[in-house]
């Protein structure tokens, strides 16, 4: 038993010794997408919304808080670790599915994409705890969280609302 907790403990000094990768502005970008309205590009801080006819760009200024929320969510989630594609459905569905996708590229190339039913939430039977997808999620909910208090995103999700009522488009 005691020959072995040598190499026991130089194992564990191993595991955790391992370097999460880091959120490095210069080398990730960011794009999270809001159903099929909008398209947050992070790095540039940048809203656009298309939709049909709808269409606009604004900054969005997020403040050096918001950036560090962002920046260590994405740290802590081991996010930049996954590579391709990834879709994360509810243990069921009450409505139509509605999607936020999320980015990621590393030195200009996609690295992975997540694919985020609206309806997904941490606590879902269908989600590991504290595995891939809550973590996906908890990012998805770190970003969503920023947006809701950002006066300029407010405004363009009031914009977007505004279209689909003028032109008797129903939002589920």
């Amino acid at each position: 038993m005691y020959k072995s907790l040598p190499a026991i403990i130089l194992c564990f000094l191993l595991a955790s010794c391992r370097q999460k990768e880091k959120f490095d502005e210069s080398r990730y970008r960011i794009v999270f997408k809001e159903w099929n309205w909008a398209k947050i590009d992070l790095k540039s801080q940048t809203l656009t919304a298309n939709f049909y006819d709808l269409k606009s760009i604004d900054t969005l200024d997020f403040t050096p808080l918001e950036k560090q929320k962002i920046s260590r969510s994405f740290s802590e989630s081991d996010l930049a670790d996954l590579k391709g594609t990834f879709k994360y459905e509810p243990y069921t569905t009450i409505e139509p599915p509605f999607y936020t996708t999320i980015e990621i590229f590393k030195d200009g190339k996609l690295s992975s994409m997540l694919k985020i039913n609206n309806q997904c939430n941490r606590s879902d039977p269908n989600i590991l705890v504290f595995g891939q997808g809550y973590r996906a999620i908890q990012f998805r909910d770190v970003i969503n969280n920023i947006l809701k208090k950002n006066r300029k995103y407010i405004k363009a999700h009031e914009l977007y609302l505004k279209y689909l009522n003028d032109h008797h488009i129903s939002y589920l």
